[in-house]
């Protein structure tokens, strides 16, 4: 072991290394929704439907802020992405990230690794759903983008914590303001696109669980539960309810939930461990009133 390293350290940057190994390996012209964000300009033309072609669907404050990469070339553009993508993945996962690159590659298609192949945020959203309960300011990142799985936020409102709402809604608030000041026909655009009849793939012909409507609903109730009962598991389930559209890569965005579990696990051992002394201790008084 290297000295000062733990078991998990190393498992988690064993992880890390082969994420990164794989995205070395991945040619730049199948990162498709990359290719979606590299292509579109700060001054967005929204056409077309979520979910077909290379069609660049958030905000215009999302394309403003990714121009500078913009300078880059494709090949490095897509790496940068998919980068972001690992680094996430790694922060969500932890000493599980290798296991997760790794789970059935033969048999089924691993979402995760899709993810990294196609070059989408999902895994940033992920990152979020774990990280925005107290850093609340990254919420902006899919309020500005998927829109809908910023419905995390329900979770601050049912808790009342409402500095860290208001964090969450002052920095995309923000953002937006700045954009639209220098840009606002986009927005315009934009919201015009969202608001569409037909903005999204209809889930009959998406790969997905039920429409956005009811998803949506599910995923609120889940949050609200998850609140109520301090389960912040809930959001990462409620974020991926929550994809405006869903295809198995989006699958990613679980990504967290090994590591829940295998945290819980632990806790409850340690709380099993704890009570045995004091079990042992009235124990041992027992026996001794009795004698």
């Amino acid at each position: 072991m290297i000295r000062g390293w733990t078991w998990s350290q190393l498992a988690t940057a064993a992880g890390f290394g082969v994420g990164l190994a794989m995205i070395l390996q991945m040619p730049a012209w199948v990162a498709g929704d990359a290719l979606a964000y590299y292509r579109a300009d700060p001054n967005v033309v929204y056409a077309g439907l979520s979910g077909e072609g290379l069609n660049f669907l958030y905000s215009p404050v999302a394309s403003q802020l990714i121009e500078p990469l913009r300078l880059l070339p494709f090949e490095a553009f897509a790496f940068v992405v998919r980068l972001a993508g690992v680094l996430s993945l790694v922060y969500v996962a932890r000493q599980l990230t290798l296991p997760l690159l790794l789970a059935l590659p033969v048999l089924v298609d691993n979402p995760i690794v899709m993810e990294l192949w196609y070059g989408n945020i999902n895994l940033l959203l992920a990152a979020v759903a774990v990280a925005g309960l107290r850093r609340p300011q990254l919420w902006a990142i899919p309020l500005l983008t998927k829109v809908t799985p910023g419905i995390g936020l329900l979770w601050f409102a049912v808790r009342r914590e409402w500095r860290k709402l208001g964090t969450a809604v002052a920095v995309m608030g923000l953002l937006a303001g700045i954009s639209f000041v220098v840009a606002p026909r986009p927005w315009f655009d934009w919201i015009a696109t969202l608001t569409a009849p037909h903005g999204v793939v209809p889930a009959s012909t998406a790969w997905g669980l039920a429409p956005l409507p009811v998803r949506l609903a599910a995923a609120a109730a889940l949050v609200a539960w998850g609140a109520w009962r301090s389960k912040p598991w809930t959001i990462v389930v409620a974020t991926w309810l929550s994809i405006p559209v869903l295809w198995p890569q989006t699958l990613a965005v679980l990504a967290p939930l090994p590591l829940f579990g295998l945290n819980a696990l632990a806790a409850r051992r340690r709380s099993r461990g704890s009570r045995r002394p004091v079990v042992a201790a009235a124990e041992a008084a027992g026996e001794a009133g009795s004698s």
